[in-house]
């Protein structure tokens, strides 16, 4: 070996240079970085997240596998099932599933529920896996059609419910029947309740003086009409005494009027001023 005493700039020998090149002990830095092995705690904790995302957002343990529906009258609870799960059945943003139990928005799922059922209370609770709805409906008292559709009113006029044509057997002859031919909405008002509470209290009196009614029919402003069995009609004006109403009702008809064959109406709007036809 050449021994060689000098100095260079950086004050190192060459004989220290010559050295370090014959034992290969220089360092390359980007090397280095790389050098010391798999980093196993990095990708467990990347594992780690993944699995996590995973776990809640896209498998079956946030899933809404069940759906309790409580307080139900004349709601049928599937058809109420089937409303929350049409909900449930997206994708919101593209990416999360909306039958996460983590993620259902109640306020949301409240007002799509309200749009199809008029009720007086809802409540939404979330479960393991579950949703239960408990629910108090708003009472039906009169069955309305309007050449299309038949829908359930309440006492205020309110329509809470369209009839599907499978449940129509069910209110048929049990609540009286309206027609009103206007467009219907669930949650509209159809009729003011002061007209329904008539329209209530007519058909008892007349239930009780065997008159057999078909259907009413509602007319502009205050006027109701209920048509017969027999095809002719009579009508009122809500603002009158029903009682004092059929009496005269009544007096026509053994007075005035013996055959009805050719009856096409009675008009008791105006008291003891009676017109028929």
């Amino acid at each position: 070996m050449i021994e060689d005493y000098s100095f260079n700039p950086e004050g190192e020998s060459k004989i220290q240079v010559k050295k370090d090149y014959q034992k290969k002990r220089f360092i390359n830095p980007y090397f280095d970085r790389f050098s010391k092995g798999f980093n196993t705690k990095l990708y467990l904790q990347i594992f780690l997240v993944i699995f996590l995302v995973y776990a809640i957002f896209y498998s079956d343990c946030f899933r809404v596998k069940s759906i309790d529906v409580q307080g139900t009258d004349l709601i049928s609870p599937d058809e109420l099932k089937q409303v929350v799960m049409s909900e449930l059945n997206h994708w919101t943003w593209y990416l999360f599933p909306s039958n996460n139990i983590l993620f259902i928005n109640k306020n949301n799922l409240k007002q799509e529920i309200s749009k199809k059922y008029a009720l007086e209370d809802l409540e939404i609770k979330k479960g393991w896996q579950k949703l239960t709805i408990k629910l108090t409906e708003k009472v039906s008292y009169l069955l309305v059609h309007n050449q299309t559709s038949y829908f359930l009113v309440s006492s205020d006029g309110l329509a809470t419910k369209e009839v599907a044509q499978d449940d129509l057997k069910k209110h048929l002859g049990k609540l009286p029947l309206v027609i009103n031919n206007k467009d219907i909405a669930v949650g509209s008002i159809i009729l003011p309740g002061k007209k329904v509470n008539y329209i209530l209290e007519l058909d008892k009196e007349l239930a009780k003086n065997n008159f057999k009614i078909t259907s009413y029919e509602n007319r502009e402003g205050d006027d109701v009409a209920a048509v017969t069995s027999e095809g002719w009609s009579m009508t009122f004006d809500i603002n009158s005494d029903i009682v004092e109403s059929i009496n005269n009702l009544k007096l026509v008809l053994s007075q005035k009027i013996k055959d009805r064959k050719n009856l096409h109406y009675i008009d008791l709007r105006f008291g003891n001023k009676i017109f028929y036809q």
